[in-house]
């Protein structure tokens, strides 16, 4: 269905709070990665994004992805501070993007949304953070036999769980999925720049910029899932999207460095040049008259 005028992505993602700008570097030992990957027409999956960004095409295939990641992570140092037992269990639904920072072309993903399960990591790092949190109840059991990750949240579109048996874990590239292998998959849904996040009142783009690890990934085959959010958006904003690939990673160090406002895009600020041009003509046009 197509959803009405008076709806759109800003109002969705402002129902989970504010962005901030992150001043300190977090050092995170991100264990049991999994992600959950959708692919979809890069026209729709646009919607979900501010303008100044530009979602990131797969291999020239006219379709971009939307994921899931689930992890359990170790704070490890906040800034100079080193810490301990520090363990948030943490969900992020983001598309992937390219944008410009520092005059770079960056790949990262958009965070639409985050949930995580330590109250006071969100009540205190929550308010230096570019990307929008959302306390949930969050549970992850890994045994011999499976991977489980369930949240149950105040927010109905949060309740979600995904589930891999332990056998349905290999290198093998799942039939259906739009990547080439491992490689291109790790590369293209783990390698990233960082996150981001859009401040829509004062209309400024908030990038986090992360350091990854070599990422020893595998491919999940036979994923159960149920996300809806993502079936809710996909339905609001009328997304052909469809289920691509699972990935795995048993462990993985990464760093959060703080966020900075990221520069105005090469697309906006092309529009900003439309404009410029359009008020040069309308004073020459205004001279010419006086003339």
């Amino acid at each position: 269905m197509h959803h009405p005028e008076s709806i759109n992505i800003r109002h969705f993602v402002e129902r989970m709070g504010a962005v901030h700008r992150q001043p300190f570097d977090i050092e995170i030992n991100a264990s049991h990665l999994m992600t959950i990957n959708f692919r979809a027409p890069l026209a729709e999956l646009q919607q979900l994004v501010p303008n100044c960004l530009r979602v990131e095409e797969v291999a020239k295939s006219g379709l971009g992805i939307i994921s899931l990641s689930s992890a359990k992570m170790d704070i490890s140092r906040l800034g100079f501070v080193s810490l301990s037992g520090r363990s948030v269990v943490e969900w992020q639904y983001g598309v992937h993007v390219l944008l410009r920072q520092n005059g770079k072309l960056k790949r990262c993903r958009y965070i639409l949304r985050t949930d995580t399960s330590l109250p006071a990591y969100w009540t205190w790092l929550g308010h230096f953070s570019p990307v929008r949190s959302v306390v949930s109840n969050l549970d992850l059991q890994i045994d011999q036999e499976q991977y489980w990750a369930g949240c149950q949240s105040a927010d109905p579109l949060g309740n979600a769980h995904i589930r891999l048996g332990s056998d349905d874990i290999s290198s093998q590239t799942p039939f259906q999925s739009i990547f080439g292998g491992l490689p291109e998959a790790t590369t293209f849904i783990l390698d990233n720049d960082g996150n981001c996040g859009f401040d829509y009142r004062n209309s400024r783009l908030l990038y986090q910029h992360q350091v990854c690890p070599k990422w020893d990934s595998q491919f999940g085959h036979s994923a159960e899932v149920q996300l809806p959010l993502f079936e809710y958006l996909f339905d609001l904003f009328d997304i052909n999207a469809e289920y691509d690939s699972a990935l795995y990673v048993e462990s993985g160090k990464l760093k959060r460095l703080q966020s900075e406002k990221a520069d105005a895009s090469r697309w906006k600020q092309e529009a900003q040049a439309r404009r410029r041009s359009v008020r040069r003509d309308r004073v020459d046009k205004s001279l010419e008259k006086l003339s």
